[in-house]
């Protein structure tokens, strides 16, 4: 058995826009063998963008979590 866990922050401003993204990942995971692995966890991604520019002017929100069942194999 082992963990995992990632975390990005990422933030930025370009004239008028500006913006935002946020994701997360924990995870459990089993080795049955060498090559294989099984895995439970959570992730998150959330989005931000706010345009203030004439003519281009909005707004973006997203926001996506869940959790995560996967398998990973290696050679």
């Amino acid at each position: 058995w082992y963990a995992e866990a990632r975390a990005l922050f990422l933030r930025g401003n370009v004239d008028d826009v500006k913006g935002s993204l946020t994701t997360f990942e924990v995870s459990g995971l089993y080795r049955l063998h060498p090559n294989v692995t099984l895995g439970l966890g959570y992730n998150s991604l959330s989005i931000d963008i706010d345009s203030a520019q004439l003519g281009d002017s909005g707004l973006l929100k997203l926001k996506n979590s869940g959790p995560l069942l996967f398998a990973r194999v290696g050679f």
